[in-house]
């Protein structure tokens, strides 16, 4: 995997989460509820405000998504 910066992973984060989340029929609040965070909190890290994210919160996103950690960075999904 190529370096990669930190707003890039941010951006690409947030990018990801909103793809997966809308393929997936979810909503902010069933996600936000899953990872035990508020639902502003998670509308944050969809917007890309939030500069890091705990590894525990990663970990779940990871295992609900079932995806790597590669793919959660990556710029892998088309932006909507």
């Amino acid at each position: 995997m190529a370096p990669i910066d930190l707003e890039s992973a941010i951006n690409n984060i947030a990018s990801n989460l909103k793809y997966l989340r809308s393929k997936n029929n979810y909503t902010q609040l069933e996600i936000s509820y899953y990872l035990e965070l508020e639902r502003k909190s998670y509308q944050n890290i969809e917007a890309g405000k939030v500069k890091y994210l705990k590894l525990p919160t990663i970990i779940k996103i990871m295992n609900f998504y079932n995806i790597s950690f590669e793919k959660l960075i990556g710029n892998n999904h088309p932006k909507s």
